[in-house]
């Protein structure tokens, strides 16, 4: 299971668990869901790369997470 650290509003460390990576018009994404019991949400984020390279998740607008979400859950239904 992999799992990455993302940081909060507040500046705490929340673990989430990559539930599914996909690509959209050769954009990745992926999607993520907190280990914390109590939140039930999936956060959709574009993968990009800085300028060092590095992988990193970017936010998205809600025109791009309406199609990312789309792909997500027709991926769930066939699998």
């Amino acid at each position: 299971m992999e799992t990455h650290i993302l940081y909060d509003e507040h500046g705490q460390a929340v673990e989430f668990v990559v539930d599914a990576s996909f690509s959209v018009n050769d954009l990745d994404y992926v999607a993520l869901s907190s280990t914390d019991e109590e939140d039930d949400a999936l956060y959709i984020f574009r993968v990009d790369q800085d300028s060092q390279g590095e992988v990193v998740f970017s936010g998205i607008d809600e025109a791009e997470l309406k199609i990312a979400q789309e792909v997500y859950e027709e991926l769930i239904e066939e699998n």
